[in-house]
């Protein structure tokens, strides 16, 4: 079952679950439930006590400023305020807000346009087709005269999968936001989802200049890559009246079904050339993670391959080049060790999902369907040992192993014990799940549309810091320089090993003979 088939077959079985009846504080425990369907029953709410944790000075919380925050959940976070939380409301219900522009896989309108400030004078949103659900409100349908709806065919097996917002403002500046989920109710809600706000774009007083910001010609390059009259004239437009000086710091990568342009992996590998380390000093490690809610298909069916494994590690550090040959798992353990690198993949356990606060209800979007390939798993699991959960002793107890739906690929070297990913070397926050249809390869093109932000130690310093500690509290918080640019990230730093005789990655096909934490049993797809 691919990826577009699993959605539709949660979505089928979660249709008649009432998402909003989890998150409202008038929830009454004892009553019986009439909106879930026959073996569903009701979440157990969160005690309400109100913890705000903004005023904790000894943790200075207040003092750690990144553009990474992280959504704030009806479900888990009623009881929370913390400056490092995010919401559509406040994205979208901006009274400065002129115009938004939407790029998503899926769009709930009424969910949606209940986010939004009702002066809003236009909404564009891009899709591909058969991904957005009408609006049935009385807010969504008086908003309906300000849409604008582009849309277009996506081949099978392929989607448009970027997340992006662009908000336009009454001064003409304009603000960036990448959110990790599309734009319904539960995706927001159950899994941890993470946003991207960039600085304020000020209007340019001299207008689009070419070769004046990376930024800038990147993300219109991605947009004239559509091939379509509607975004030219209402997005292009737009965008070439911003100054995007405030991104000079950052990269924007993305991937296209196109060959006039080098996107996806082979963008990425462009953009890092400087910081490949052939030749590093034999007392420092290096450490490559990556966090994600997909795990595609191995790359060759004959090895059994892995996309991150095989290709992004050997090339990004400079072992091998884009036109390279798939080297052997064998050859590449031996690689790995000469050149001490680790690889980590962080992809949420069976158990995790099934004692999350909200069971099965957060599984849905997670997506590594190894049951076709187990040589694929194991080589994974037991030859290169990459697998990683979240550490126990640093959860938090609002939301304790709930997986994120977000995608971070990093890098980090020590020199010493300290624990990998505190500095990093690069990190990329992308809407691009590990597969090839998402990034392609060293030779082959990708087939999806994705969009996400590279950050680069440097001039500044590159700090990687965990959401459950500045939210949540969960470990004593290091003071950061000031200089720094800080990344926040959905899991615990550090991370741990899966457990050989306990932990198994989820994968959504097989069936699990277990309840979760609140009695319900699992179905499988």
């Amino acid at each position: 079952m691919d990826s577009n088939e699993c959605r539709r077959a949660v979505a089928a079985k979660w249709s008649n679950v009432d998402y909003r009846s989890l998150g409202t504080d008038n929830y009454d425990s004892s009553a019986s439930s009439t909106d879930i369907e026959e073996n569903v029953r009701p979440i157990k709410r969160l005690k309400q006590e109100v913890i705000d944790l903004t005023s904790d000075d000894e943790n200075q919380e207040e003092d750690i400023s990144s553009p990474f925050k992280l959504v704030k959940s009806d479900v888990y976070d009623s009881n929370v305020n913390s400056a490092h939380f995010i919401t559509f409301k406040e994205i979208f219900g901006d009274k400065r807000l002129k115009k938004s522009i939407l790029f998503s896989f899926q769009y709930e309108l009424d969910f949606l346009f209940e986010q939004f400030y009702s002066g809003v004078r236009e909404i564009v949103i891009v899709a591909q087709k058969g991904t957005i659900r009408p609006c049935t409100t009385q807010k969504g349908i008086s908003m309906v005269d300000r849409l604008s709806v582009i849309e277009f065919f996506m081949p099978q097996y392929t989607c448009h999968h970027s997340k992006m917002i662009l908000n336009l403002y009454d001064d003409g500046s304009c603000k960036m936001f990448l959110p990790s989920n599309n734009f319904t109710y539960a995706e927001a809600n159950y899994p941890q989802q993470v946003c991207w706000c960039s600085p304020n774009l000020p209007p340019s007083r001299s207008g689009y200049t070419e070769g004046a910001s990376e930024f800038h010609d990147d993300l219109i390059e991605y947009l004239k890559v559509y091939h379509n009259k509607e975004i030219v004239q209402k997005i292009v437009k737009d965008v070439k009246l911003l100054d995007f000086t405030p991104l000079k710091d950052v990269t924007f990568i993305f991937s296209a079904p196109t060959k006039d342009l080098t996107t996806g992996f082979q963008l990425l590998s462009q953009r890092l050339s400087d910081h490949r380390k052939p030749a590093e000093s034999k007392n420092s490690t290096n450490h490559y993670l990556c966090q994600t809610s997909t795990l595609g298909a191995a790359i060759s069916k004959k090895t059994h391959a892995n996309l991150f494994t095989h290709v992004f590690i050997p090339i990004l550090h400079g072992i091998t080049s884009l036109k390279s040959k798939l080297v052997d798992t064998e050859t590449l353990g031996g690689l790995y060790r000469a050149h001490n690198i680790t690889p980590y993949i962080v992809y949420p356990t069976v158990e995790e999902i099934r004692t999350s606060p909200v069971g099965w209800l957060c599984s849905g979007w997670f997506h590594f369907n190894y049951n076709r390939d187990m040589a694929h798993y194991n080589m994974l699991a037991e030859e290169l040992s990459v697998f990683y959960k979240q550490d126990p002793k640093f959860l938090s107890a609002n939301r304790k192993a709930t997986p994120s739906h977000s995608k971070f690929y990093m890098k980090s070297t020590i020199s010493d014990d300290s624990n990998p990913f505190n500095n990093l070397d690069w990190c990329l926050y992308t809407s691009a799940n590990l597969s090839l249809t998402a990034w392609g390869s060293g030779t082959a093109r990708p087939r999806n549309y994705e969009a996400g932000v590279l950050y680069k130690s440097g001039r500044k310093p590159l700090v990687c810091k965990s959401f459950t500690n500045v939210v949540y509290k969960t470990s004593r918080q290091e003071i950061v320089s000031d200089n720094s640019q800080i990344v926040l990230v959905p899991f615990t730093l550090p991370v741990v090993k899966y457990e050989t005789a306990q932990d198994e990655a989820f994968c959504m096909a097989k069936d699990y003979n277990l309840l979760d934490i609140h009695g319900i049993p699992y179905q499988h797809h």
